[in-house]
């Protein structure tokens, strides 16, 4: 039975809840209006904000009384001005402005699911007019557009542990499958001066993936493979380090494990395996994010869901591969199961 020691039930919490998703439109609006902007320094009345955007004067002015009533503006006298502090998150000269994550941690793509989440609990089967297997997937693009924190220390983690055996190497080739924005591979090819990387995925989100190769000066170390990666996306190698980050969910875990095998049997001989993920656990209370892409994997793919490490690690022995670890910390919510192809083989066909 489940331990109820020093669990309490509260009400207010659960009407937040159910007012939640309003705060996060308004939020998600303001963002999109770029409306912080407009407050900015100085205190302005809703028609010099309005003015500002283009908007609609008394519509902003509901929306501005929203955002003061969630703690995001202060309001005196009918003029509106910023909290303090919250400028670098909110604006956009910012490096840290979160406008980019929002699209997709407050994805419209992730709101229709959950729009439709009762009936998808109810019969147990996935929209039949989406398919996150379905090449250029709208929210794959996004996502690659905007990485978030979690992945950028995750492929800081990864490239930790696989020193100083990654950086003994002479010229390491790197496959990132399914790579989205390409961070893991990225990451991994500028810790060495003559990493090389493999970018697979979807064409328009290798697009992507590419410009962000560009901008980390990364952009003649990097080769483009785009295509299925159970099919003609799998190319090249043998390769030192195949990293699959946040793939091997989007598949049931017997076409994941599938994919495991695939993906060692393209390593070379000494070769390592990385498989970077949120997972499940044993306690649902410890994996927030993993439970919520549980349901978008309902919603999105036949079959897709969220493992164990321990199923990883398993899957990995099954494929072959040996010295099998997990890592978890880094300041990161993702996971690692890292494991190494054996000198000497044969790897299970």
């Amino acid at each position: 039975m489940p331990d109820t020691a020093g669990a309490q039930f509260n009400p207010q919490e659960v009407l937040g809840l159910l007012m939640g998703f309003k705060e996060t439109a308004m939020l998600r609006t303001a963002l999109e209006l770029k409306l912080f902007d407009a407050v900015g320094d100085g205190h302005k009345t809703a028609e010099e904000i309005a003015g500002l955007l283009g908007s609609d004067a008394r519509a902003t002015g509901f929306l501005l009384d929203g955002l003061t009533s969630t703690g995001l503006l202060v309001a005196a006298q009918g003029r509106y001005g910023l909290i303090p502090g919250s400028a670098p998150m909110l604006t956009t000269t910012s490096p840290r402005y979160i406008g980019g994550i929002a699209k997709t941690a407050a994805s419209y793509h992730e709101w229709k699911v959950f729009g439709r989440l009762t009936e998808t609990v109810r019969s147990g089967e996935p929209f039949t007019d989406v398919d996150a297997h379905e090449p250029d997937f709208p929210f794959w693009i996004d996502f690659a557009e905007h990485p978030t924190p979690a992945s950028a220390r995750g492929a800081l983690m990864i490239a930790e542990a696989l020193q100083p055996w990654y950086g003994e190497l002479e010229a390491p080739e790197i496959l990132d499958a399914g790579c989205g924005s390409g961070t893991f591979g990225l990451t991994l090819a500028a810790q060495h001066p003559r990493g090389r990387v493999t970018l697979q995925d979807w064409p328009a989100v290798l697009q992507v993936a590419e410009g962000h190769a560009k901008v980390q000066d990364l952009a003649d170390r990097i080769t483009l493979a785009p295509g299925d990666i159970f099919g003609d996306g799998l190319t090249g190698g043998p390769y030192d380090v195949v990293v699959a980050g946040n793939l091997l969910f989007l598949f049931d875990p017997e076409r994941a494990a599938a994919l495991v095998r695939r993906l060692a049997g393209a390593l070379k001989p000494g070769g390592r395996l990385v498989i970077i993920s949120f997972m499940a656990g044993e306690d649902p209370a410890a994996t927030g994010h993993a439970n919520v892409l549980n349901l978008l994997m309902l919603s999105w793919t036949p079959g897709g869901q969220l493992l164990t490490p321990e199923q990883y690690q398993d899957m990995a022995a099954a494929a072959g591969l040996t010295g099998i670890r997990v890592l978890r910390g880094g300041n990161t919510p993702l996971q690692a199961v890292i494991a190494v192809r054996p000198e000497k083989e044969g790897l299970p066909s």
